[in-house]
């Protein structure tokens, strides 16, 4: 079929090279040769064999099947050009496709007469050229996949490269964001300059809030920040899972992270993001703030506790007697002065024992209403120190709403440091006082004590208590089991100095009423009004009763 055609003219055998070579894979170029042995006029091909893996395959074209036979005794023949017997031809010879000492294959060509060697010469020319165009492409296939290996070398190492110039720049961020935020600290600029810092560096707003949520620090503090509403319980879950994984966590439209320099967190710094574009870089630059800000609140906190405990020191001498200068001296380095009037106010929590609860409820009342008080804790109970003009009642509700049930004692104001500890003295009283009154729950002032001001110090109210239920323990006893007010009766008749006018209009009753009540009176008490001593003792007890039985105010 391909006789007479000019692409085998081996009068041009250039043409056939540049076939063989023009880029075809083996089996393509065992056809192209076997396709010009055919126009060979005294030469038929009859198969091909091409070397895969290791063994011979025959070509997979049925225009050159092999006959039964063959594939065995060409696989014998070692890489030789021999004669084969296999096939119902006169004349056949395998031609072993040979290049530098390796065999490509073989080309099986017949003839019904034995060539010259004038014939075979062609033959020869097509057979070396075809190995050698073979070698070629495997040459090719070879150099094509050590190009594509180079090529995806140098891919990786493009991205290797990328990856490595991306984390070099990672470690330059993350370097100028700790020296800029380590300058921040030794410049002493605190939340606010830590914020700002990592404001610039990420381009998110950041706040810095305490435990509670509350903001301490904005990174613009032109247009501050407000959080998001959230329930605590949402807040404190975040804050939850921050502490467990140890690294910032996403809190709604914002990133978490704690300043938590051991096991308690003392700040969070929130980075809004809204719109969740914050990635790996904001996440180390919170990591970073993190660590700065938590060295910087433990810095203000030891302060704070330094300067805490000089007050609880000055409380404690100040209440036990300070000489003047001394007192004024101490109280000017902690920044508090002493030289305008102070009064001594002790707090008392009636139910529960958490005394640090109660210190802190203290402390957060004081600064809510701008008291700017002196602070120390006695035993279960709280001395404050604070200016004069304080308003008992408005501190007393405020702090018992945030903890409940406290009794409160004032002492008189004092103008000078040495009448401290008379005030502290007159507050304990009142305190006392206040805590044995039916309403133990609220506020005394010394000034409002009365009657208890000239009973003596804080044992006698035991005493008085019980010299109360000597003189009217009977009656109280008797109203209250038959629902009768004997004692009221008493102490408005006493208070009216025994007039019977001004008792009756008084107790809006009729005089024969009054008169009744004041026998029952003598008859159950055994008293006699008209004994001058039991007169006043009752007088005295009636008025007790009084400060007892309304709650003093």
């Amino acid at each position: 079929m391909w006789r007479g055609s000019i692409f085998f003219d081996l009068h041009d055998p250039f043409l056939l090279s540049s076939l063989l070579f023009d880029g075809r894979d083996e089996d393509e170029i065992l056809r192209l040769a076997l396709g010009a042995v055919d126009a060979f006029a005294s030469l038929q091909p009859l198969a091909g064999y091409r070397m895969y893996a290791g063994s011979l395959r025959p070509l997979d074209d049925e225009r050159w099947a092999p006959a039964a036979g063959l594939d065995a005794e060409v696989a014998e023949l070692d890489g030789q050009d021999e004669t084969v017997s296999s096939v119902g031809v006169p004349w056949v010879r395998a031609f072993a496709l040979r290049h530098s000492d390796d065999v490509r294959g073989y080309l099986v060509v017949g003839s019904t007469a034995e060539p010259t060697e004038g014939q075979l010469l062609p033959l020869r020319f097509l057979v070396q050229q075809t190995a050698a165009a073979m070698a070629n492409t495997e040459t090719h296939r070879r150099e094509q996949a050590v190009t594509a290996r180079l090529r995806r070398l140098n891919e990786e190492n493009e991205r290797a490269n990328a990856r490595l110039s991306a984390h070099n720049a990672e470690l330059e961020f993350r370097e100028r964001l700790y020296e800029a935020l380590v300058d921040t600290a030794a410049a002493g600029e605190g939340a606010g300059g830590i914020a700002r810092t990592l404001g610039s560096f990420t381009g998110f707003p950041v706040v810095i809030e305490n435990r509670f949520g509350d903001p301490i620090a904005w990174s613009d503090e032109d247009s501050p920040w407000v959080a998001e509403a959230a329930t605590p319980q949402r807040r404190e879950a975040a804050i939850e899972e921050a502490e467990r994984l140890r690294r910032p966590v996403r809190d709604g439209s914002s990133l978490i992270a704690l300043a938590q320099p051991r096991h308690e967190v003392l700040g969070v710094i929130v980075l809004v993001d809204s719109a969740h574009l914050s990635g790996g870089r904001e996440i180390a630059a919170l990591e970073r703030g993190s660590l700065v800000l938590a060295t910087e609140l433990t810095h203000l906190r030891s302060f704070a506790e330094v300067e805490l405990r000089l007050r609880r020191d000055l409380v404690e001498d100040l209440i036990s007697g300070s000489d003047e200068v001394s007192a004024y001296s101490r109280a000017e380095a902690i920044g508090h002065d002493l030289r305008v009037p102070h009064r001594v106010v002790v707090i008392d929590r009636l139910r529960g024992d958490d005394d640090a609860a109660l210190a802190a409820a203290v402390a957060r009342v004081a600064d809510e209403q701008e008291l700017a008080p002196l602070l120390a804790k006695r035993g279960p109970n709280v001395v404050m120190l604070v200016g004069a003009g304080i308003d008992g009642a408005k501190f007393h509700d405020a702090l018992d709403r945030q903890i409940g049930g406290v009794a409160v004692g004032v002492g008189a104001p004092c103008a000078e440091p040495e009448s401290f500890p008379r005030s502290f003295w007159e507050a304990e009283h009142a305190l006392d006082v206040r805590r044995n009154s039916r309403h133990s729950s609220g506020i005394t002032t010394y000034e409002t004590l009365g009657l208890y001001r000239i009973l003596g110090a804080r044992d006698a109210v035991g005493d008085v208590n019980a010299f109360v239920d000597e003189w009217l323990g009977t009656l109280a006893r008797y109203d209250g089991a038959h629902s009768t007010e004997l004692v009221r009766t008493l102490a408005h008749y006493l208070d009216c100095g025994g007039n019977y006018t001004l008792s009756s209009k008084g107790l809006r009753i009729h005089r024969s009423t009054l008169r009744y009540r004041l026998r029952r009176i003598r008859e159950v008490s055994g008293f006699d009004l008209g004994d001058a001593e039991h007169r006043l003792n009752l007088h005295v007890a009636t008025r007790i009763w009084r400060l007892h039985s309304d709650g003093a105010q």
